[in-house]
């Protein structure tokens, strides 16, 4: 149980607002009383991502004040409150602004733990920019050093309170989202979803079973086989020879048990082959699939099993070259989002490029340093897509072009 969000309203402590402490004492001193009695599988949060600037000792004080002062309400207030586990951040619940500010809360108490929040890097778990991939050896170093600098801080349980990418498969690649949620080995974690993106609360069952089962495998100890970036999806172009096709997996120490189809049963040798670093399904096999399904979009999913760690379950998709019945649109208005109806013919949107009729980009200019495939490419949250088919572009988004004074592509 948390003050969510609260943090950027009235108790951002920097904004040295009338009345915030005795405010926050208050609400703390209701809460505590109300749940006194519930078990210790409820843990209070003091605040979620406490805000403020500058990012300095000074601000951080405030909410290290904070922390001792919840501390000292809940641990006063009666029922199991003197054993249950509290769980204090420090400024934007971020690791760096910790291992510089942050204090212990005063009173001697084994019952707490230090929360963090991970999302880094920021331009990938949220694709921004264009950047659909993750996890080259320097990626994966930078996060390690930052998990290593986390953990090895503090003498007390560490939890990192929220961590995730975007919605796997939709907003991050899914070979991408799985080597880097891989990663977290040897520390508590809770994985932020707020419905969108994960466990879809209506049908209640996982958009992604793999990123889940990556997930509690990494937990538990065991070590994941994982896709290389772009190795999730088998991509075959309609209207094209169909030839071999390559999986190519890090296997961490693995060794690969089985490759198996839809129905579960294993593939045989006419079917695929392995190799030292991956396997390759046959052209035939491939065609088969095909003539089963010839439509566009997914054809097939197969699984392969490793000796331990998560099965992975790589779609097979035919597709061909997107089309929108309406390529261009004057000036619509920006009290909302406008919706153009894409066919996608069996591809995925993975980002969106806009340009300028005078060739500079709409955003962001400095992106063309960034060369392809980002340059010049806006973020998810200027634009969205839905199942209905279309392409969400923002209001937002809408009154940059607007105001940009020429057509947009």
């Amino acid at each position: 149980m948390s003050r969510h969000h609260d943090s950027t309203d009235w108790a951002d402590m920097s904004k040295q607002l009338p009345g915030q402490v005795d405010k926050f004492e208050k609400l703390w001193s209701q809460v505590a009383t109300r749940f006194k009695k519930k078990s210790e599988k409820l843990i209070f949060e003091s605040l979620n991502e406490p805000a403020g600037s500058p990012d300095n000792q000074a601000t951080a004080d405030l909410y290290n004040d904070l922390n001792a002062r919840f501390q000292k309400i809940v641990r006063t207030s009666g029922g199991y409150n003197a054993k249950r586990i509290i769980s204090v951040p420090p400024l934007h619940s971020n690791i760096e602004m910790g291992n510089l500010y942050f204090k212990t809360p005063p009173l001697p108490d084994p019952y707490w733990t230090y929360q963090a929040h991970y999302y880094t890097p920021w331009d990938f778990i949220s694709n921004w920019w264009g950047r659909t991939f993750w996890g080259s050896p320097a990626d994966r170093a930078l996060m390690k050093q930052d998990i290593a600098t986390l953990a090895g801080n503090f003498s007390v349980p560490i939890l990192i309170g929220e961590f995730g990418t975007s919605g796997s498969g939709k907003i991050v690649e899914k070979a991408a989202a799985w080597l880097w949620i891989d990663t977290f080995y040897g520390i508590a974690i809770q994985l932020w979803d707020n419905g969108n993106d994960f466990f879809n609360r209506a049908t209640r069952s996982w958009r992604d079973v793999v990123y889940k089962d990556i997930l509690l495998a990494a937990a538990s100890g065991k070590v994941n086989t994982i896709p290389e970036n772009g190795n999730a999806t088998v991509w075959i172009k309609a209207g094209e020879v169909v030839t071999d096709k390559n999986i190519y997996l890090q296997y961490n120490g693995n060794k690969l048990s089985k490759v198996y189809g839809p129905n579960g049963a294993p593939l045989t040798s006419s079917q695929f082959s392995s190799f030292s670093n991956g396997i390759t399904l046959k052209a035939q096999y491939l065609n088969s699939l095909i003539t089963a399904t010839p439509a566009l979009g997914s054809i097939g999913t197969i699984g392969i099993k490793s000796s331990q760690g998560a099965d992975l379950q790589i779609e097979i998709r035919r597709y061909g070259t997107p089309t929108i019945s309406t390529t261009a649109y004057a000036s619509p208005p920006t009290s909302s989002d406008l919706y153009v109806p894409v066919t996608l013919n069996g591809a995925r949107l993975a980002t969106v490029k806009a340009v300028k009729a005078d060739g500079v980009f709409l955003k962001d200019d400095w992106t063309i340093w960034l060369g392809e495939p980002q340059a010049g490419r806006i973020n998810w949250g200027d634009f969205d897509y839905d199942e209905a088919n279309n392409l969400i572009v923002s209001a937002s988004l809408l009154s940059i072009i607007q105001n940009s004074g020429q057509a947009v592509t």
